[in-house]
């Protein structure tokens, strides 16, 4: 049977109509919970908000800082048919621990009920491609900072984005 999209906040898309997915819904709503915890810790809220939203954070804090964490492009090379990039995602202690959690709970029982079949990874893609593109816009950013993202988003479709170090 088509499954609906798994929100009853989205527009169905299920042929025939289908409003309620109770077999995929709630993985659905846990991978995308769990994507959006992984791009927040990774660079909307230490890096990316704190970069171009630097308003959102005004209410909740007396002395806004510019971000302190973030990634730095190290190297760029543009050839005629790739361009490689080296760099280093730098997130600080707090985030690298949540982060560190997060990801052994990813290959242990938050992993199993995202995923029972083990495609964690394949569960999380589309979550994280729309967290990625589709909160701050590319046009936006820099020219560096949009290229990171978008190496982001490519590693998000060969495997989980590196942990920090």
């Amino acid at each position: 049977m088509p499954a609906a999209q798994g929100d009853v906040t989205e527009p169905n898309i299920g042929e025939p109509l289908c409003w309620l997915d109770f077999e995929h819904a709630g993985r659905n709503a846990l991978a995308g919970d769990a994507a959006n915890l992984l791009w927040y810790l990774l660079s909307l809220g230490g890096w990316l908000v704190p970069a171009y939203h630097p308003a959102t954070y005004a209410h909740t804090l007396r002395h806004p800082q510019p971000p302190l964490t973030g990634p730095t492009l190290d190297d760029l090379r543009i050839h005629p048919n790739r361009i490689e990039l080296d760099w280093t995602w730098s997130t600080g202690p707090g985030r690298h621990a949540a982060l560190s959690a997060l990801h052994s709970r990813l290959r242990g029982d938050l992993g199993t009920a995202i995923s029972p079949g083990g495609e964690v990874t394949a569960a999380l893609r589309p979550f994280l491609a729309v967290r990625i593109l589709g909160v701050i816009a590319l046009g936006q950013m820099s020219g560096p900072h949009a290229l990171l993202c978008l190496a982001k988003l490519a590693q998000t479709f060969t495997r989980l984005p590196r942990w920090p170090t």
